[in-house]
């Protein structure tokens, strides 16, 4: 069932209806929320209020346009009112509990990359944990970013440009 038609009954007042879209999204929009929020506890509330915001919403939508690039835009609105102006991280320190790669196991090494994406500034790290981790396009992460696609491509190249620093610097 194609997403405009889950909507067009959710309108038309089938509430289980909406499951379906929680149930499609749920994953892709906690990831985005994490991305944007660095901690699990702010990304579940996030994700909530993302999907409470699209159902008490649902009538302004465009059901002819994609709903998940609307509902990203959500989530990362969202995620934004919750981590407000604070910043999660601190900067990587040589004290890091990252676990260094030549002695970590492949689990490890993925979560000491998160790690390091997670320290990014908050553009950067929105930019490079939706197209990286959510796996949207360049052209999905400037419509739920509302940045133009070069921009997003910019970004990708600092946020790459910084990692490798960031890494060499915890690591060799």
């Amino acid at each position: 069932m194609t997403d405009e038609t889950i909507v067009q009954q959710v309108l038309q007042g089938d509430r289980a209806a909406y499951r379906l879209i929680v149930e499609r999204y749920q994953n892709v929009v906690f990831a985005c929320a994490r991305a944007v929020t660095g901690n699990d506890a702010d990304a579940k509330d996030a994700a909530q209020e993302a999907f409470i915001r699209l159902y008490r919403h649902l009538a302004q939508f465009d059901p002819r346009r994609p709903l998940k690039p609307y509902l990203m835009r959500i989530a990362v609105n969202c995620s934004r009112n919750i981590t407000g102006t604070r910043r999660p991280w601190e900067p990587l320190e040589e004290t890091s509990e990252i676990v260094a790669p030549a002695d970590a196991t492949e689990p490890e090494r993925h979560a000491a990359v998160r790690e390091l994406v997670e320290r990014l500034p908050q553009t950067l790290r929105e930019v490079c944990a939706l197209f990286y981790f959510a796996e949207h396009s360049c052209k999905e992460v400037a419509e739920i970013l509302q940045m133009s696609e070069s921009a997003v491509k910019v970004a990708l190249h600092r946020a790459r440009k910084k990692l490798l620093n960031d890494w060499r610097c915890a690591y060799e």
